[in-house]
């Protein structure tokens, strides 16, 4: 029975009542009204065409293309979620494949993010063997970041020139990019939009020794992405005067 209440939890149902034999299931008005066009395409596809005119109307059309907008939104959301009973989304190995496929975790979630929040203390440092050079752990932190965020903001502690020039100018090209260098965060956080993903070890130790992925639940991500955005603005008083790329790298600390 328990496994009958979360599937339909999981497919948007309102309720379940009742007994193992005897289910009553109050469905999402989103999903009530999905099912019931889904029954009359089908009924015209068969040759009843009765009710051909709701597709064929521009009210109808209009309506059957808010509901498949709605159907997307909710379909995202369920996906973004922290699974229910399930704390750790993907446990890291040590090894290239374990980095590979970590590195694939988080550029697949990321895809459609218009905001991008990274706090990785060592993002601007040489990363461990775990990457064979320094341009292929570039390459693999600009690739993270899809073409459809817009806004990103790095925090990190310190920098290594010869990193940040591998990185920076490529990941500006067509972004408005943030960056607090900052000591006062320890752990590594990866952001989309409102929700938060804490990883369990620097983007340049990925495959190095086992870590961790986890889904924060949505009151811990409100939490650290509030702390991370005071600390953006603390910084970002304390330069407001100045006029040179020195503004641009945000210093979090006097």
């Amino acid at each position: 029975m328990a496994i009958v209440r979360h599937l339909h939890r999981s497919l948007g149902f309102d309720a379940v009542a009742g007994g193992e034999d005897n289910l009553e299931v109050i469905m999402h008005p989103t999903l009530e009204s999905a099912a019931l066009k889904m029954d009359l395409l089908l009924q015209l596809l068969e040759g009843n065409d009765s009710n051909a005119s709701l597709f064929r109307s521009g009210e109808g059309r209009a309506s059957v293309r808010a509901l498949s907008a709605e159907l997307r939104r909710m379909s995202r959301e369920l996906d973004l979620a922290p699974r229910e009973g399930v704390a750790m989304q993907m446990l890291v190995r040590a090894s290239g494949m374990g980095r590979d496929s970590a590195l694939d975790e988080i550029r697949t979630w990321l895809k459609g993010a218009q905001s991008v929040t990274l706090c990785d203390p060592f993002l601007f440092h040489s990363p461990t063997p775990a990457y064979p050079s320094n341009e292929a752990y570039a390459d693999a932190v600009v690739k993270l970041f899809p073409p459809s965020a817009t806004k990103v903001t790095l925090y990190f502690n310190g920098y290594e020139e010869a990193i940040r020039t591998l990185i920076w100018p490529r990941l500006k090209e067509g972004r408005s990019v943030t960056l607090v260098n900052t000591s006062q965060v320890h752990d590594r956080f990866v952001g989309r939009d409102e929700v938060v993903r804490l990883v369990g070890t620097s983007l340049g130790g990925l495959g190095n020794k086992l870590s961790v992925i986890v889904d924060l639940e949505p009151e811990d991500a409100r939490g650290v992405l509030g702390t991370l955005e005071a600390l953006k603005e603390t910084a970002r008083e304390r330069i407001r005067h100045q006029r040179s790329e020195a503004a641009i790298w945000i210093p979090a600390e006097a």
